[in-house]
Order: structure tokens, then C-alpha cells, then sequence
């Protein structure tokens, strides 16, 4: 077999090795922006396609939704579509993924052939230069090409067809089992069937030749294609129940609810339906049935697509917060939030925070790349309305006004609290309110609202890609004052975090205003005590569990060994049998499981890892893991 293998790569003339090639066309519009994950990979050939014809300089204006361009360039447009790439997928050095520029419309160049080449060797040229001094510049390949798109016999339609499949060969090479290769093959056999239950695939699996080790093989095997963009599968309840064979189904789902305007327009019955989601972001089930009922396929697997498109934060249910009991209940109405056009009115929100005590610091994510800004604040928040109810005012008989906006929401996160995300032009911020005038902001709510929309970010960045990460963040954690001298604006001046750590008082930028940030005092209210994470009814870890507690732990976890009762020949022996740090110390735990059974619990974890002092501990991932722990505890 490895002789075989050898001579297949070694022999170039062997030309007829079968393959599957996925081709996906990313739509422009930005209400499409949320959809694009769905299909990122960093093992793609992206075609950065443009029209040659139209200057740099020119305002590109989309014909279905011209408020939505604005009064952006081509210049802007191609800058954006290169920076997202590198941040959602690209590598530190830019060597992945591959871009190739493509012009079209060489039949509207004018001038001699020689003329159309050297403006169109310019033209390439001058997008180098908007990367220059960037890594993000290691994306553009050497070869660019010219295309008439109405000429079949173009011949550089062929060399860029060679191309595509020169790069891709040598960006393919990646390693599988072998065994996978036929689950593969089944599956795209019956994509036509668009969902399946994962039932069917686990039933398909059994039925091949060589079928794969369990369910859990199985679902790496989803999770696998579901990261390329082929499939889309969640290993998480209950949506693992299903399986999406056609991500572009979803798409086509989604794009049928954007452009139902042509559905509804002439229909007085549904006009206000397309009027409050084109306005509002409001997505009424009413609309959705309408815009569905031509397609069988929509309609058959109505619940699945919503079920995927409010986990893929392309849109969210709505819940209204019951002062009565303290939950939250689903208004069967969803929210679009690329859809999303009023700006926050100053005198609304100003009047809401009146009198209310606020976080003294506003927690900011600070983002390199400001293409991907909002985009992001799109799909968090989706995720807080998934998770939290949008804060209403004014009188029911009059009609509440829900407080979410294009650049702002404010979500009710216990009784007393709420939080507010606003998006800036760089950044994201938050802050946490007090409801009760007389009460200070919950220091847990607050912390549990940071780490939920971090998480968020993280994961929505890190599920493509290893990302070179500021500590391991794809965003810097900063802050800005929020004392009530500032106004509703809050202070001007950027607070690095790791500028404020030791610190017992700092002076706010913001001068000449006369006050200072008392700093742990600021920083308590957003990062809860490290002493106090325990588990409220204890219990034992998982392999699952113990697999992300792992990974979690770095540097010193041979100390951290020691504490739990493990001898130095058992700690150096795990080190010797295993290559990197993080198997080592999953190892390490599970070795810890079995000689502690019913003793290796949660909290005696926990103590051993805050006793060991020089262990490093992302805690704020511990914190998620306990608190998930303890809501499956609930269920």
C-alpha cells in the first residue's frame, strides 16, 4: 500500500485520480455576512472575483439591498473580503489559505490586447499594495488571470482551472482513516435527502464493509466535514439528533426568507410580515410558512432548519422575561440580526440608565481587523438573544418597545440585572446595570456575562482555525471608564488589562475629569474570585469533562500531578509515553480517575489546582465548564 501511495504522488503522468471538488459561491449582501462560516475552511482555494472594469475608486451599490453598501468602494469591498479571511481562517504568516485574484469582464476593457493587460497588471498591482508590509499579503498566489466570462473559449478560464486544482493538490495533503472514506461516499449518495436523523448515518456506517468504532467515531467523522463546510452536525443535544447534508439547503432556506419581499409585496396579508423584518430584524413564523410552502423539503424539515439556523446565530427565538416567576418564554418570533436598522435612540437609553448604578468600567473586545467587527456583534448577538430575554419598556397597553438595535441591545440577565452590548467601530463593548436603584451590579452576573460573549467569540473564531490569538484570545481585553462624570458615552481613554493587573489605583485618561479607578475593585466586578468556583452539589468528572478540563491546564501541570497523589515515576512516565502537553495532562487526570474513583470528584480538583500556585489555569474556561456541569446537574 505505501509503495502504491508513493507512486501515485511521485508520478504526475498518473492523471486520472478521482476526486470530489466543493464549490461554493459566497453571496455579497450583508444580511448573507452571518451564513459565511457555514462554508469557511482553511483548506479552500479562495477566487477573490472582480470586475476589472469598474476603478477601485467607484461606489458599489447592490441592486436587491442598496442600503446595505452604503457608500463603500471596491476598494473597500476587496479589502474586507481578504481581511475576513485571514481572520476567521487564515494562519499567523498568511500562508493559508490560497487567494487567487480573478478580473472579469475583459470584452468591456478597452484599448490594444497589450493595453487591456497593463491595465489590468496595474489593477492587480494595486491591491497588492493595500496589504503591503502585511502578513495578510501571503495570501494573494503569483498568478493572477484575466477572464471574459461570456467567451466559453477563453483560454484563461482553462488555465485557471488548472490552477485551482495545481494549489489545491498542494494544499490537500491531510491525513484520515482510511475507513472514513466510504461513510463518505455513502452520505453524498444521498444528499438529495437534504436532513437525516443521526440514527440513518449510524445505520448506514454498520451496513459498509469496514464501518467505523461506535457512535463516537462517528460523529468525528461529522464534526470532521461539518469543520470543511460538506455537512453540518452539533454534538450537543438536541440538535445532534440530526445530520445536514447540503449546507447550502440551509442557504437556500435562509436566502427564500431574505428576498421573500417579491413573495409578499402585492400581499396585503403578509406585506406587514416583510415590512417588520425588512424594519425591525422581526421574523414572524407566519412569513416563514409563506415563503416555505412551495418547497417540499423546506416545509418537511421546517423544525430541523430553524433548529440549525438559530445554532449557526443566523437567527434567534425571542423570549420574553416573566417577572413573576424569573424565566424567560420563547414569543415564537425570531430575530434577524443582520436585519437589524435602527440605531439607538440617545434619549431612550438615556432615560432607561437614569439612576441606575452601572459597572464602573466597560469591558471592551478590542479587534485588529475592524471588517470582521460587525459581523461578529451579528452572531453574538444572536447567541445573548438565544440565551437572555431583550429588555422591554414603556406601557404594555401603549406597546413595548424592545431595546435592541443595529448598534446596541440590552438583554434582562437575572432580576436585578441587565447587560448591555454596543457595537463601536473596532470593538465590542459591554456593561452591566443594576434594575434597583438602591443595588450595586451582581460582580457573578457580570462575570457570567463576560465569559458567556467571550466564549462565543472565541469558539466563533477558533472552530475554523488554530487562530495566533492575543493570550489566546482573537481580541484584546481592554476597558473604559464608566463614571457617571463621563455621561452616557462613558470616557474616551482605552485601559489595557494587563496595564491594570497588580494595580491598586489608576488615573482615567479622560483629564481633565477629577477622579481615579480604583482597580481591583473595577476588575472584581467583571472576574469573579478564583477562590470561590466550586461546584454547589458535587460530583465526578466524565472523560469528556476531564478532556476539556485538560486543556485548559498549562505550564506546571507535573506539580499539579503531585498534588492530586500521583507519584514522580507515574507523572514521568505519562510524559515519556505521550508526545504533547495536552494529552499528557488529560492522561495524567484520567490516571488520577482511576486510582481516586468515587474521590476524584469536581471540587477535589478544583482545590488541588488553586493549591498548586505556579500552575497555569485558563479559569475562565474551568468557570464554563463548572457552570455546564452544574446546569446538566439541573436538567
Amino acid at each position: 500500500m505505501q509503495a502504491f501511495s508513493d507512486r501515485l504522488t511521485s508520478d504526475q503522468s498518473l492523471s486520472n485520480i478521482a476526486g470530489n471538488l466543493e464549490i461554493w459561491d459566497f453571496a455579497g449582501q450583508f444580511v448573507f455576512y452571518a451564513t459565511h462560516t457555514l462554508f469557511h475552511s482553511k483548506r479552500a482555494v479562495y477566487l477573490l472575483v472582480f470586475d476589472l472594469s469598474t476603478p477601485l475608486s467607484s461606489v458599489v451599490t447592490d441592486s436587491e439591498f442598496p442600503m446595505e453598501t452604503g457608500d463603500k468602494t471596491m476598494e473597500q469591498f476587496i479589502k474586507f473580503w481578504i481581511n475576513s479571511i485571514h481572520s476567521y481562517v487564515g494562519s499567523s504568516d498568511g500562508s493559508e489559505p490560497p487567494v487567487i485574484l480573478v478580473g472579469t469582464h475583459k470584452d468591456k476593457l478597452v484599448g490594444t490586447e497589450k493595453q487591456k493587460l497593463e491595465y489590468a497588471d496595474a489593477y492587480f498591482e494595486r491591491i497588492r499594495t493595500f496589504f503591503e508590509d502585511s502578513q495578510i499579503l501571503n495570501h494573494i498566489q503569483a498568478n493572477d488571470f484575466i477572464v471574459n466570462s461570456v467567451d466559453f473559449n477563453d483560454k484563461e478560464i482553462v488555465e485557471l482551472r488548472k490552477e485551482i486544482i495545481r494549489i489545491g493538490m498542494k494544499h490537500s495533503k491531510i491525513k484520515i482513516p482510511a475507513k472514513w472514506i466510504a461513510l463518505e461516499k455513502e452520505l453524498i449518495q444521498i444528499r438529495y435527502m437534504k436532513i437525516i436523523p443521526f440514527s440513518k448515518v449510524v445505520e448506514i456506517d454498520s451496513e459498509n464493509e469496514f464501518p467505523l468504532k461506535g457512535e463516537e467515531e462517528i460523529k468525528l467523522f461529522l464534526i470532521y466535514h461539518h469543520s470543511k463546510g460538506t455537512l453540518s452536525f452539533f454534538d450537543e443535544e438536541p440538535i445532534s439528533a440530526y445530520v445536514v447534508l447540503d449546507t447550502q439547503f440551509l442557504i437556500d432556506a435562509f436566502k427564500c426568507i431574505v428576498t421573500s419581499e417579491r413573495f409578499c409585496k402585492k400581499e396585503s396579508k403578509h406585506r406587514h410580515l416583510w415590512n417588520l423584518l425588512r424594519k425591525q430584524g422581526k421574523l414572524n413564523m407566519e412569513l416563514i410558512h409563506r415563503v416555505w410552502e412551495s418547497n417540499y423539503y423546506f416545509l418537511k424539515h421546517k423544525k430541523e432548519i430553524l433548529m440549525f439556523m438559530q445554532r449557526h446565530y443566523i437567527i434567534s427565538e425571542v423570549s420574553s422575561f416573566d417577572e413573576h416567576t424569573g424565566t424567560s418564554k420563547g414569543l415564537d418570533w425570531f430575530i434577524v440580526p443582520n436585519f437589524l436598522r435602527n440605531h439607538s435612540d440617545n434619549n431612550t437609553i438615556t432615560e432607561f440608565f437614569k439612576g441606575k448604578r452601572q459597572t464602573s468600567l466597560r469591558f471592551l473586545m478590542l479587534f485588529e481587523y475592524t471588517p470582521v467587527v460587525q459581523i461578529v456583534y451579528c452572531r453574538l448577538i444572536a447567541a445573548l438573544v438565544a440565551r437572555w430575554s431583550v429588555v422591554q419598556i414603556g406601557v404594555l397597553k401603549q406597546g413595548k418597545e424592545f431595546l435592541l438595535y443595529e448598534n446596541l441591545g440590552v438583554f434582562r440577565l437575572d432580576t436585578l440585572n441587565a447587560g448591555v452590548v454596543e457595537l463601536q467601530q473596532n470593538r465590542i463593548e459591554m456593561r452591566v446595570i443594576s434594575l434597583c436603584t438602591s443595588q450595586n451590579v451582581n460582580s457573578i452576573t457580570a462575570d457570567k456575562f463576560r465569559r458567556f460573549a467571550e466564549l462565543l467569540v472565541i469558539s466563533e473564531f477558533n472552530k475554523l482555525r488554530h487562530l495566533p490569538t492575543i493570550q489566546g484570545k482573537p481580541f484584546k481585553p481592554c476597558f473604559r471608564c464608566n463614571n457617571e462624570s463621563h455621561g452616557l458615552n462613558g470616557g474616551q481613554g482605552i485601559l489595557h488589562l494587563e496595564t491594570l493587573k497588580g494595580k491598586s489605583i489608576e488615573p482615567c485618561l479622560d483629564m481633565p475629569i477629577n477622579h481615579e479607578i480604583h482597580t481591583q475593585q473595577a476588575l472584581s466586578e467583571w472576574f469573579e474570585e478564583i477562590s470561590k468556583i466550586r461546584l454547589a452539589e458535587d460530583c465526578q468528572f466524565n472523560e469528556k469533562q476531564l478532556s476539556k478540563i485538560a486543556q485548559s491546564i498549562g505550564n506546571n501541570w507535573e506539580l499539579l500531578g503531585s498534588e492530586l497523589g500521583l507519584s514522580i515515576v507515574e507523572i514521568e512516565k505519562i510524559s515519556m509515553d505521550n508526545d504533547t502537553s495536552s494529552v499528557r495532562i488529560y492522561k495524567m487526570l484520567l490516571r488520577w480517575k482511576a486510582e481516586e474513583q468515587e474521590n476524584a470528584t469536581v471540587n477535589t480538583l478544583l482545590q488541588a489546582m488553586k493549591s498548586t500556585k505556579s500552575l497555569t489555569v485558563e479559569w475562565d474556561e474551568v468557570m464554563n465548564i463548572v457552570e455546564q456541569i452544574a446546569s446538566t446537574q439541573e436538567k
